[in-house]
């Protein structure tokens, strides 16, 4: 309610009163409010009438639908999981109804399954799960009780899982992880590593860019990173290479590849070990060169005389005596 003061002679001003919704303000304010209160009433009977013949409506919709089961699921994945290898994982009885819901939360407890989604097919008869797969980068080989191992995919996000029908020579291809803590998810049927992201980034950018040469690539160790310690100088990605394992007497050769957690561009550091052939041609003669031939060496990148200096040359360092050929 507003009050407005006309611009007359000060001693004759009048004062109007406005009452846009007719609340008060005059004799009639009692009947207004009753008029008022009865259409908020009939307002809120209209609204329940039309919710329950909603609600009767979705009620007989679910009633008339088909009762979904086992043989009414229609699997379609992007990897290797078969439909037959979910129907046993899913353990389905052929005559109960099944629950959509609790179908999804199973599906998303194996670490193989990334996503899930699943919709009605057109006829509502039958019900469409599709799935995408996580893909192994790494593998890793996990102590179980018992004095057990078993060996687990490692996707790039981070999650161990028990690999399905992957090929043995696919797996056989993939390097390992190593030095890695594993941290058991809620319900218990995968695991995750942190601090993946910095392996991943320089995992793939060599399988993708350099695949020859990711090709010698056996191992990559995580324990500079399973602390956290990204920030601390020092702190960094060692690969090691399946060509160091050759016999003593071939000579001194390259066992690890050094990067450093805190380089800005992993690419950049690939390129200087495998794209410039002048630096590959002087790491090979300094190893040629090499005073402890029998010696296994790392070599890393890093600014030997001026730290203020961007540019980055090669560094070899001796890590650990070979084994010596037994003699004849």
């Amino acid at each position: 309610m507003a009050i407005i003061q006309t611009p007359e002679r000060r001693s004759e001003r009048k004062v109007i009163v406005l009452d846009p919704l007719g609340l008060g303000g005059s004799r009639k304010s009692p009947r207004r409010w009753r008029r008022f209160l009865v259409g908020l009433l009939l307002v809120l009977l209209a609204l329940g009438l039309i919710g329950g013949l909603g609600y009767m409506a979705w009620l007989e919709m679910m009633e008339n639908q088909p009762v979904i089961t086992r043989d009414t699921l229609r699997f379609e994945t992007d990897e290797q999981l078969s439909s037959e290898w979910l129907m046993a994982y899913l353990k389905l009885s052929q005559s109960e109804p099944v629950n959509l819901v609790e179908l999804e939360e199973k599906l998303l407890r194996h670490g193989q399954i990334a996503a899930v989604s699943i919709k009605r097919l057109p006829g509502d008869r039958e019900v469409s799960v599709k799935i995408r797969e996580r893909k192994p980068l790494l593998r890793l080989r996990e102590n179980l009780p018992g004095g057990y191992s078993a060996d687990r995919m490692v996707s790039a996000d981070g999650v161990v899982y028990s690999g399905v029908n992957y090929p043995q020579a696919f797996v056989a291809k993939l390097p390992w992880l190593v030095e890695a803590v594993l941290k058991p998810s809620p319900g218990g049927e995968f695991s995750t590593i942190a601090g993946m992201g910095l392996v991943s980034e320089l995992v793939v950018l060599a399988r993708d860019h350099f695949p020859e040469l990711y090709k010698d690539w056996a191992g990559i160790s995580m324990r500079d990173l399973r602390d956290g310690n990204l920030g601390v100088a020092g702190v960094c990605i060692r690969v090691r290479l399946r060509s160091s394992v050759r016999p003593p007497q071939q000579g001194a050769c390259i066992r690890d590849l050094i990067f450093s957690a805190n380089a800005t561009d992993f690419r950049q550091e690939l390129f200087n070990i495998y794209g410039q052939e002048s630096v590959r041609t002087a790491v090979n003669e300094n190893l040629r060169k090499a005073t402890l031939p029998l010696y296994d060496w790392d070599l890393a990148f890093k600014n030997r005389l001026d730290p203020r200096n961007p540019k980055r040359e090669p560094r070899l360092t001796p890590v650990a005596a070979r084994q010596r050929p037994p003699p004849r």
